[in-house]
Parts: structure tokens; sequence; C-alpha cells
């Protein structure tokens, strides 16, 4: 079954003071279609897994799946100096994501293929994520640093036309970041803080059924939030000659 995918991008740069101010501008599209399409058949055994039983059970699933995704980012950098930098910046990442999902069972009786309703399901995931950051380094007495913060507004919204179900998430969250670095000799001592986000993708969001065979089964959490993580590493480096 063929693939359809399509892409752009477009850049943008002006040194509107050179070697103090630069604005930048990048956005990016890209589209992609994947129809799938799989068959599979599940015998039964006898106790010594020797014969195969008749009759297996045969099922079909087609997914017709469709991605758009788009990044925008504006992005502003003014340097004071050469160890001071202020740097701002606005992105977007804009998410689509269509699933329409087909599951059918052979009927031996019928001797015909019959639609599953269990397992037969659409949705649709927008998900956007508007940001804006800030990020200052300098050196101040001996020690570089830099210090930033982002803010990033994500909207999501899921869409279960199957059981006439919307799941929406509106939430704001910070994120600050911290690094600095001083140098005594040739010893170098580092500290760095973060704090990221990880969210979860549409296949744990699907509240629908997914049978992998008559023993597995996978279903998604509609309602399920981020995961934060705040790390903080300490560094130490010293050059040890002859290695």
């Amino acid at each position: 079954v063929p693939v359809t995918f399509t892409n752009g991008q477009f850049n943008y740069s002006n040194k509107v003071t050179p070697q103090v101010d630069e604005l930048t501008f990048e956005a990016t599209f890209s589209s992609i279609k994947i129809p799938n399409s799989q068959t599979s058949e599940e015998f039964g055994s006898d106790a010594s897994f020797g014969a195969r039983q008749a009759n297996p059970l045969k099922s079909t699933l087609t997914n017709n799946a469709t991605r758009n995704e788009g990044r925008a980012k504006l992005n502003f950098i003014h340097k004071y100096n050469p160890k001071s930098t202020l740097e701002v910046g606005l992105q977007s990442n804009l998410g689509y994501r269509d699933i329409d999902v087909v599951s059918s069972k052979y009927s031996w009786t019928t001797s015909g293929w019959l639609d599953d309703p269990e397992l037969t399901n659409s949705f649709s995931l927008r998900s956007n994520v508007y940001a804006g950051f800030v990020t200052y380094s300098n050196s101040l007495f001996e020690i570089d640093f830099q210090a930033g913060l982002r803010a990033e507004q994500m909207d999501r919204l899921l869409d279960v036309p199957t059981s006439n179900r919307t799941y929406s998430l509106n939430q704001l969250d910070f994120f600050p970041s911290f690094n600095m670095s001083k140098k005594i000799g040739d010893h170098t001592f580092q500290f760095t803080y973060s704090r990221r986000i990880s969210r979860p993708n549409d296949a744990f969001l699907n509240p629908a059924p997914f049978y992998a065979d008559s023993y597995i089964l996978q279903t998604g959490n509609p309602n399920l939030l981020p995961e934060y993580n705040n790390s903080l590493e300490l560094n130490y480096q010293k050059p040890i000659e002859g290695v």
C-alpha cells in the first residue's frame, strides 16, 4: 500500500546589526498518509502442540492514518559583549492525527467477513504547543553562567466519534534552566539544572481496544497527563597528562 509524504521548509535570517543583533525565522510542515492493512490467522492446537485445529480465528485490520505536523520559530539574539547574550523567541508546534480503523472477523458460519464493532474505531488528535522563551548568558566573578525560562501552553483535543466522546487538556507550564561553569587552574566545575516534559503520543491516548491476538489487549487512557522531569547535574573535569 503506497505511503504519501509531503513536506516543506522555509528559513529566514537577518543580521540586523552584524555581530550584535540577529533575527531568524523558520517554518516546517509535513503531511503523511499511511494506509495499512493486515490479515492474521490464529490456530488452536492440542495439548502437545501437534495437530492444528480446523477453522482458525481469522481477522483483518485496515487503518487509514493521516499525520499533519507544523513548526514555526521566531528567534532574536542580542549580544551586549562577547560574553553577555540575550536570546528571546516564540515557537509553535502544531500536530494533527486522524486514525480510522476497521476491524473484521471471518465467520465460518456465514463464510464471510463481519465488521467487529468493538475493535472498529476512529479518532482524531489535535496536539498544539505554543511557547515563549528567554535566555541570558554572561560571566560574573569569572563564573560563566546561562539562565533561561520557557513557558509552554498545551492545547490537546482528542475526539472519538465512535463513542461520541471528546477529551481536552489545556494547561500552562514553566520550564526554568540554569547552568554555570567555573575554571580554577586546570580544574573545571560545572553545575546544570533543567526541567523537561514528556507528553504521551496518540497510541497511549486512544481509548479504543486493540488486540494483537486473542490474548494480548492494548488500550490507551485519554486522560493521561504529561510526565515532568527535573534534572540536576554536577561535573568535575581535569585533564590528565599522558592519557
